[in-house]
């Protein structure tokens, strides 16, 4: 089965679009403040889980990754979506959760030529 997932060639009739969480130790929220760098962007954000980014995939219709995004937890995944929306590759059709449903992303996947 794995062989058959590496062989070339592409399956982008389907794309996937899901968004899991990264586990960060709870130390990595103060580590630029230790290490004497300005306090700025960084991509971990408070959920219901505690510090977390969130990484948004793209995947083909077998489950390859093409595209990812990192962001802060806290962030919805249509944000996640939006950054991705401009990389997407040809496709027929977009399947993702709920947490994408959103009458703008619609409205551009159609503009893409792509249905959801």
């Amino acid at each position: 089965m794995l062989l058959a997932l590496a062989q070339p060639g592409q399956d982008r009739d389907v794309l996937m679009l899901d968004t899991t969480f990264l586990k960060a130790r709870r130390t990595a929220a103060s580590l630029r403040t230790r290490m004497g760098l300005k306090a700025g962007r960084h991509m971990i954000g408070r959920s219901k889980g505690g510090l977390m980014p969130k990484l948004h995939v793209v995947a083909d219709g077998k489950g390859r990754p093409l595209q990812m995004f990192l962001s802060a937890g806290h962030r919805s995944d249509c944000m996640g979506a939006l950054a991705l929306l401009s990389c997407l590759p040809s496709a027929k059709v977009l399947i993702a959760d709920r947490g994408y449903d959103a009458d703008w992303l619609r409205a551009a996947l159609a503009d893409c030529g792509i249905a959801a």
